[in-house]
Parts: C-alpha cells; sequence; structure tokens
C-alpha cells in the first residue's frame, strides 16, 4: 500500500467524521425543533395534570404507594418478631 492509499484513507474517514456530525446536527435540530414546537405554554390542560407520559407517572405513582406498603408492612413484621424473642 502506497503514501497515496493511506492519505485518502486519512481522507475518507474525515469526510465520514464530517457527515456524522451533519446527520448527528441536523438530527438534534429536528429534536428541538419537535420538542418546542409541541411544548403548550399555559394551557388549561397542564392546569389539570395531563401530558403525554401521564399513564407512566400515574403507573410510577401507584408502584411507589405499593412499595411503601411493603416497607410498612416489614417494618411491622420486624417489630413483631423482635417483641416476640
Amino acid at each position: 500500500m502506497g503514501a497515496g492509499h493511506i492519505a485518502h484513507a486519512k481522507g475518507s474517514k474525515r469526510l465520514k467524521d464530517i457527515n456524522m456530525r451533519k446527520y448527528v446536527g441536523t438530527l438534534v435540530a429536528g429534536i428541538v425543533t419537535l420538542l418546542i414546537g409541541c411544548t403548550d405554554n399555559g394551557s388549561s390542560t397542564m392546569d389539570r395534570g395531563d401530558h403525554v407520559w401521564k399513564a407512566q407517572t400515574d403507573a410510577l405513582d401507584k408502584a411507589n404507594q405499593v412499595e411503601q406498603v411493603q416497607h410498612s408492612a416489614a417494618r411491622k413484621r420486624r417489630e413483631r418478631m423482635e417483641q416476640s424473642q
């Protein structure tokens, strides 16, 4: 392999890096544009607590409540075991 082949490979890598940066930059700009464009400023739906992820946040809240109940039950169980010893 000659020096010309190595130089071409380096140039090709630089070109790929530049193309990838353009692609990533365009992708990020598109995502930011969508987020800004889809943001609802001061709407009544936000006042009610409705949002895109409401089902997910409701499920997380329910899971946290269940976890608290489990921790409370475990604590009471430990207390009863300690009292019985």
